[in-house]
């Protein structure tokens, strides 16, 4: 049997192991995440959207949400979109997350 078969005959949709998707908002995730004693943070904001006023947007929406802190530093992100969104991370009272281009040491 295939990988795929063995799917499709156990958990397949109309099968007996099936669970189907459950649609969560952002702000139902956020409180999921709370309430289980972790710590919601957006990783990667240069990719949710370029347009700063959808991001302020979403941001707002998060935030009073719970949202707890933003990822302000990778190695895919601009000087100049560090500090905006380390200016949001400050406008937001939001825990900065990310470091520079650390590569980690390997110790065997």
């Amino acid at each position: 049997n295939s990988i795929v078969e063995t799917y499709e005959t156990l958990i397949g949709k109309k099968q007996k192991y099936y669970v189907p998707n459950v649609k969560l908002s952002p702000e139902e995730i956020i409180n999921l995440i709370d309430q289980s004693g972790g710590y919601t943070v957006l990783a990667h904001p240069n990719t949710v959207t370029s347009d700063k006023n959808i991001l302020v947007g979403i941001l707002n929406r998060l935030n009073d949400a719970g949202l707890f802190g933003i990822e302000v530093v990778n190695d895919k992100m601009k000087l100049s979109e560090t500090e905006y969104y380390q200016c949001l991370a400050k406008k937001y009272n939001l825990l900065e997350i990310g470091k520079k281009n650390m590569k980690r040491k390997k110790n065997y």
